[in-house]
């Protein structure tokens, strides 16, 4: 990872849609900036560094989930969409 490269965490939920209530506990209770895509309603990508286990403390405990980083650096094929944050 480049000192300078910004870190994503990429949160997927398998056969699953996030709710709202779910994004709204990650921007409220974490703190995190959060894109999703329309298209790809199974994939969030937060701004920033995210343990599973910090992300999950917030969700409901039946939340199934994986968490994976990439960096900018990583190029654009390791999104599953690119990110816009407001």
């Amino acid at each position: 990872m480049g000192k300078n490269s910004a870190v994503y965490t990429v949160i997927h939920k398998a056969n699953d849609i996030w709710d709202k209530t779910e994004i709204h506990a990650l921007i409220n209770k974490i703190g995190a900036s959060v894109s999703q895509d329309e298209k790809l309603p199974d994939y969030l990508i937060l701004f920033g560094s995210y343990s599973h286990n910090r992300i999950s403390k917030e969700l409901p405990k039946d939340c199934i989930f994986s968490v994976n980083e990439f960096t900018e650096e990583d190029g654009p094929e390791a999104f599953p969409f690119k990110p816009k944050f407001k």
